[in-house]
């Protein structure tokens, strides 16, 4: 099935490109409507498809919405950063990780407890991880103050936004992740508590260390992760709000 996937948005992928050159508004033809969810259009083949994925989407995020000061809609977020012309290649990669994730969570449990379904896992979710970090160099950058690496651009993120990080308890923050461990961490982050931490931090904080965490852990280790056998839903749950906290803020 993860073949099918990759191969059906290589496909989607030519054709956009395709009406790119040969149409002056692609985004309004049917190939595009998929890439950005677009549920609100019905003139497309894949439209029960689309409205599947982006309602996906929407149940992970109205729950949580309110106590995260939340108010974007998958309608905004998709005018304001699927379909940017500067974004579109975020756009591919946003979706296709929705696809995948969707796919790993409906995989029988019994498949999900080997260990390289974890390293399936952390290579899946570091996609949306990646475009946490393209995002935030592409608006720093416009600003003049892009940092090579997502923890220093999560510490230009944090100040802009009036959150309390500082470069020492990113530190330590790197610290519990390598020394007491990718799991154990991630854990303390997913319940609120402190552990090796610097400190217990917010929901909204701990959705986008969850996502550092790991992008450094899938970009730097082949080390399969017992919390992402049994815990995948809950970190899969975090992501979109990570992403649509980040977006909110960054393209209002």
């Amino acid at each position: 099935m993860p073949d099918s996937i990759d191969r059906a948005f290589l496909f989607f992928h030519q054709a956009v490109e395709e009406d790119r050159r040969s149409w002056d508004a692609p985004m309004a033809h049917p190939a595009w409507k998929f890439v950005v969810l677009d549920s609100d259009s019905t003139d497309q083949a894949a439209y029960q498809i689309v409205k599947d994925r982006a309602n996906w989407i929407e149940r992970r995020i109205r729950p949580n919405a309110g106590a995260r000061g939340l108010t974007l809609s998958m309608g905004y977020f998709r005018s304001r950063v699927l379909q940017s012309a500067s974004l579109a290649e975020t756009a591919f990669s946003f979706t296709h990780s929705v696809f995948r994730c969707e796919y790993l969570l409906r995989l029988p449990p019994a498949f999900r407890m080997s260990e390289f379904s974890s390293l399936l896992g952390l290579d899946t979710l570091n996609s949306p991880s990646r475009i946490l970090e393209v995002w935030l160099k592409y608006r720093q950058s416009a600003e003049g103050k892009s940092s090579p690496q997502l923890g220093g651009q999560l510490l230009r993120f944090f100040a802009s936004q009036g959150w309390p990080l500082t470069y020492s308890e990113l530190k330590r923050i790197n610290s519990a992740f390598r020394e007491g461990g990718f799991d154990k961490t991630c854990v303390d982050l997913l319940e609120g508590k402190q552990g090796q931490l610097p400190r217990v931090f917010t929901d909204v904080e701990a959705d986008l260390l969850l996502m550092y965490g790991v992008r450094n852990q899938a970009s730097h280790s082949v080390t399969s992760s017992q919390l992402v056998r049994q815990r995948l839903q809950e970190i899969v749950d975090r992501f979109p709000l990570g992403l649509f906290t980040t977006a909110q803020r960054l393209f209002p």
